[in-house]
């Protein structure tokens, strides 16, 4: 059942806004606004705002809602979809490290966003129960009440949920006083457990007490001091997964992604979390093959990594079984038999799987056209791609775009 909006209702805002020392917005049903209400004096965010946030937020559907957006690695949004109409909660510089799902570079003005303190900080757990207040209050009679654990499924990046758990677990409870150099013994067991696909090792490698100091490449730039340590972190952990097992190609693609996206931070807030990311998602990837080796029993076929090395390295090709047979100097139907007897899925499957992960990619990451991306990809052509896409993903190529892109591309 549907509410009306009430006077009383405008109360809910101007709560919040005090409340959280920010600017809170009600938009109708229809996407018209309401409510405009700010608890900081001298608060101001129409630079970040008009420039992509408020088009985002708004094109927010009911399965993401509430919805947590980061904003140029530095500020915080909340958009919560109710009967009453569409909350906007922000923007606010959390107390603790957090990377979400939703992530968003915009535009903006440096005289109203270079760090003034005008906008707050506020702790995670208040901003989580601000976001919170509207959903439940305003619910549906009969619906179940939405926790935090809720919210951060639906926010946090995309991880197995096994993964997910851990990571949430490290990210939200890290010390954000110290960052020093773990002993080099720690760090030794904390790639072997990538290299193992060891997810108890992991985390007892994490949890352990450090007691040394942070280390510095360049005193001068804080960030750029980040940046460079998490790229060695990211580039161990990657031999690491190629000793467990995984192709070198994907590891290497895995390992690209990851730090084109420490270089687009703009603060070293994101980082931390980023690192934990890629080490987990590597470790994962060790676990999965290991596991299934040994569900089959087998011995690992040197030729299945030859192959994938292969796909990987002609995604932007169009790629039949044969010229990979014959690039491997070995009969099609064998290689066929031999790949889906070892992952479980046809060779053709696995391929356009991994094509449309580098579309989603691309999608989110880029501003090629449809067009492009097919014909880099090769798709027989846009429409081609949209059909497979939409079959595969549930939705259309431009619904992926303005719901994941991260900087506002159409």
């Amino acid at each position: 059942m549907r509410k009306e909006l009430s006077m009383n209702l405008l109360y809910l805002p101007t709560y919040l806004s005090f409340r959280l020392h920010t600017i809170v917005r009600l938009y109708g049903q229809d996407g018209s606004h309401i409510c405009f209400q700010n608890g900081r004096s001298g608060l101001t965010d129409l630079s970040l705002y008009e420039n992509g946030v408020e088009k985002y937020l708004l094109a927010i559907s009911e399965n993401d809602s509430p919805c947590l957006l980061t904003v140029n690695d530095s500020f915080s949004y909340s958009c919560v979809l109710t009967g009453a109409g569409r909350f906007v909660i922000g923007p606010v510089r959390l107390d603790v490290t957090a990377v979400f799902r939703h992530l968003l570079t915009v535009k903006a003005s440096e005289k109203d966003f270079s760090g003034e303190p005008s906008v707050p900080v506020c702790s995670y757990t208040d901003f989580l129960d601000g976001t919170l207040l509207p959903a439940n209050l305003l619910a549906d009679p009969g619906d179940s009440f939405l926790t935090e654990n809720d919210i951060l499924k639906r926010n946090s990046p995309d991880l197995s949920d096994e993964a997910e758990a851990l990571y949430t677990s490290i990210v939200f409870n890290r010390n954000e006083n110290e960052k020093p150099h773990n002993p080099y013994d720690q760090e030794v067991r904390e790639q072997r457990s990538i290299e193992t696909g060891d997810i108890e090792l992991f985390k007892s490698s994490i949890a352990e007490e450090i007691i040394s100091q942070t280390g510095v490449l360049d005193s001068k730039d804080k960030l750029r001091n980040y940046k460079d340590l998490a790229i060695v972190v990211i580039t161990l952990a990657s031999r690491s997964a190629i000793r467990g097992g995984l192709p070198p190609e994907i590891s290497f693609s895995m390992s690209d992604g990851y730090i084109n996206e420490i270089e687009r931070c703009l603060t070293a807030a994101p980082i931390y979390p980023l690192i934990r990311k890629a080490e987990l998602t590597y470790l994962m990837q060790v676990r999965e093959i290991k596991e299934k080796r040994t569900q089959k029993n087998e011995r690992h076929n040197p030729c299945i990594d030859q192959c994938k090395n292969y796909v990987f390295s002609h995604l932007h090709s169009t790629l039949f079984v044969k010229d990979i047979a014959d690039a491997l100097n070995i009969n099609a139907d064998y290689l066929s038999s031999l790949f889906k007897k070892s992952e479980g899925i046809g060779l053709a499957e696995y391929i356009l799987r991994e094509k449309l992960k580098l579309v989603k990619n691309m999608l989110a990451y880029s501003d090629y056209s449809y067009s492009d991306i097919a014909n880099y990809l090769g798709f027989a052509s846009q429409s081609h791609l949209g059909r497979l896409f939409k079959k595969n993903e549930g939705m259309t190529l431009r619904e992926y775009r303005l719901r994941y892109g991260r900087n506002g591309f159409k």
